[in-house]
């Protein structure tokens, strides 16, 4: 092969993307000390068991993700195709561009067509991008759980079946988590059935809470904000939770929960109302609650 058609060769070389694990920042700090304390407790490491029991199927490793075929409307239309190693042909005139999928940060697009595709790496990548992001909400929404990994293992089956429906590569974060929610939103409702039939016990388990802090007074404190959390309707605790403890906005609760933004706002506010007369009631909550008149902030 002559000198210039081996360099022209090289230039269209597959482009790789940088590998990575995710991860997720600190959540900022919040005037009410109890809620401060949920969101420190749903980032410490020993939180993280609950995401090794939801292996994919498919597994994990290390190498590089090969495609068999190359994306049929990427083709056509000359945009990016999906692909392991080598270069996609291009249509005429045009330079071929070629996403790796990689084990670490994977684009939503890539993401989303490797999913249609059916290629086998795609659910251990959506794992990879999404399982820590899953088990933490758990963790925010129903704290130190007996059946947390349980909880997280069916959301993220949810999200494995169901992942390559998601039209927007834009939309794929917030549906995670609306599929999160609507799981605890299901099991808190099943729980509420179950104890008015009296069947069925407290659903905090204080082992976690010890995992979660070596600090008693920390323990103590989670205690008591979760105990106080259970009493509130299921709607109520998921609006309350993610605008104090996930600091969403207003109308991204909304989306979240697949309700209007006045139906976010009274939630949260009928939550926030009865959250602070349990916790001016209970010695541990008390002093984290702003002053009479106050309220939390």
């Amino acid at each position: 092969m002559p000198a210039r058609r081996r360099s022209a060769a090289r230039s269209r070389g597959t482009r790789r993307s940088s590998v990575g694990g995710p991860t997720p920042g600190p959540s900022s700090p919040t005037t009410m000390g109890a809620c401060a304390s949920l969101r420190r407790a749903s980032d410490e490491p020993s939180l993280q068991e609950g995401r090794k029991k939801i292996e994919p199927v498919q597994g994990r490793d290390a190498s590089c993700c090969s495609m068999g075929a190359t994306h049929p409307r990427a083709r056509s239309a000359g945009g990016p195709s999906v692909s392991g190693s080598g270069s996609a042909a291009a249509p005429a005139g045009r330079p071929a561009e070629v996403v790796e999928l990689r084990p670490g940060k994977v684009s939503p697009e890539a993401l989303l067509t490797a999913l249609r595709e059916g290629h086998p790496r795609a659910p251990a990548l959506l794992y990879d991008a999404f399982a820590d992001d899953v088990n933490r909400l758990v963790w925010s929404l129903l704290g130190a759980d007996p059946d947390h990994d349980d909880l997280v293992q069916v959301a993220m089956l949810k999200v494995l079946r169901k992942a390559k429906d998601v039209r927007e590569p834009g939309a794929l974060k917030g549906w995670v988590r609306m599929v999160t929610i609507n799981v605890v939103r299901g099991e808190l409702r099943k729980r509420k059935l179950r104890r008015a039939l009296f069947v069925g016990g407290d659903a905090v388990d204080p082992d976690r809470f010890e995992a979660a802090s070596a600090d008693p007074e920390r323990q103590r404190l989670l205690r008591a904000t979760y105990a106080a959390l259970e009493k509130l309707p299921a709607d109520e605790r998921i609006a309350f939770t993610l605008r104090v403890v996930e600091e969403h906005t207003l109308p991204e609760v909304a989306e979240l929960c697949g309700c209007s933004l006045a139906t976010a706002k009274r939630r949260v506010a009928r939550a926030r109302s009865k959250f602070e007369k349990i916790a001016r009631r209970d010695p541990a909550l008390r002093a984290r609650v702003a002053g009479e008149g106050g309220g939390l902030r």
